[in-house]
């Protein structure tokens, strides 16, 4: 269970680990175009939006992206609830791409 002070941090977090995890995915997987970690959350999003293996989870990549800026930029009050299945979904889906458990 995810602590329910510093909420905006949480969500923040969460959805870096969840960028980490498709950069491991990016940089070690042939045929992604460049194969590399991206330099902008935009090419970042592109190859995950245009790749037939990532496109499986964009729908939960991007809603971290937008809950996290949500948090950052708008001061938002979201709770962690609201992202976690999303993270949920992203780690489960890298780390079998990446063949861990």
């Amino acid at each position: 269970m995810l602590p329910l002070s510093h909420t905006d941090w949480v969500i923040m977090a969460r959805f870096y680990s969840a960028l980490h995890y498709v950069d491991a995915v990016l940089a070690s997987t042939p045929g992604i175009p460049g194969g590399y970690h991206p330099k902008s959350h935009r090419k970042r999003e592109f190859l995950i939006t245009h790749s037939t293996i990532l496109k499986p989870l964009a729908k939960s990549y991007m809603h971290l992206h937008q809950r996290c800026d949500d948090v950052r930029y708008d001061l938002m009050n979201i709770p962690p609830s609201d992202i976690e299945p999303k993270f949920e979904d992203v780690k489960k889906r890298t780390r079998a791409l990446l063949g861990q458990p």
